[in-house]
């Protein structure tokens, strides 16, 4: 409970956050980025996104999700994904991307009797591909990106890798 709390808080944290500079920034584009996984929430595990634009090239931006049953696509139990973009299409941060992230989640562990659960901590870095595609003129986009980093973490308890992955939907404000 003290997690959904917290993830609630930061998200509210960042669409304030992005709507306070969002008419002080001295770029001349829409720099904020408000997206929604869908692959992850139709399967039960919400995941959503934040980014914000640094220039034209390149974004900087935050994923957080949260399971809200045992059968989601995901076996953590929840994740926050820092990560750093490069953009290399003709438009303003669309087109291919490289992403570096980094990973913080949660995952549920089994002892070897299969009997006891614990729930452990992962950290990792890794990398994907993607590409965005923005609309012309209303601010909505569309996204899709593969990937996976590396846990460095509990690898006796957990898995020594996360995936990265989704098709998102979303608006740039």
């Amino acid at each position: 409970m003290r997690i959904k709390f917290l993830y609630s808080i930061f998200l509210f944290s960042c669409i304030v956050f992005s709507q306070e500079n969002q008419n002080n920034t001295a770029n001349s584009f829409s720099a904020n980025e408000l997206k929604l996984n869908l692959i992850y929430t139709l399967s039960g595990y919400p995941e959503i996104s934040y980014e914000r634009l640094l220039t034209k090239e390149t974004g900087v931006g935050v994923s957080m999700g949260i399971s809200l049953d045992d059968s989601s696509i995901s076996s953590q139990e929840f994740n926050i994904n820092p990560y750093y973009r490069f953009y290399f299409g003709k438009g303003e941060a669309s087109g291919f991307f490289i992403e570096t992230n980094g990973a913080f989640y949660s995952e549920e562990a089994y002892s070897s009797s299969e009997t006891k659960r614990s729930h452990e901590l992962g950290l990792g870095l890794g990398i994907a591909l993607g590409s965005k595609f923005l609309s012309n003129t209303s601010g909505w986009l569309g996204e899709f990106h593969i990937g996976g980093g590396r846990n460095f973490i509990n690898n006796d308890k957990i898995g020594d890798a996360y995936p990265r992955f989704g098709l998102s939907l979303g608006k740039r404000f």
